[in-house]
């Protein structure tokens, strides 16, 4: 954890060109999701996380974003033990590596 957060150059992501409209939408929905999420540790509902979480780790290497199924396994992981701590770090991570990627869309 924390691997995003000490960054200081963009974290290059090579994407389809076929998902080039998806893109935008997808990302402004997983930024959604990290304030839902956010909301719901507020409330220790750790059982929303959860269900956030595992949609994060099932579609994010779907659309090319490796890491965030990676962290949305750990989320959902770390939301099953109910560590808050754990969840908050996740969330920085989250926030971090969305802020630092850069699309490049190729032609496969």
């Amino acid at each position: 954890m924390g691997q995003y957060n000490n960054l200081k150059d963009k974290i290059t992501v090579e994407i389809d060109a076929d998902l080039e409209d998806l893109i935008p939408g997808y990302l402004r929905n997983k930024q959604n999701e990290i304030e839902r999420m956010a909301a719901a540790m507020a409330t220790s509902d750790f059982s929303a996380i959860a269900l956030i979480a595992h949609g994060l780790k099932g579609n994010g290497a779907a659309y090319g974003f490796v890491p965030l199924s990676e962290l949305g396994a750990a989320m959902e992981k770390a939301a099953g033990l109910q560590d808050g701590e754990a969840i908050g770090k996740l969330l920085e991570d989250m926030q971090a590596y969305l802020t630092q990627i850069e699309i490049v869309y190729i032609e496969c």
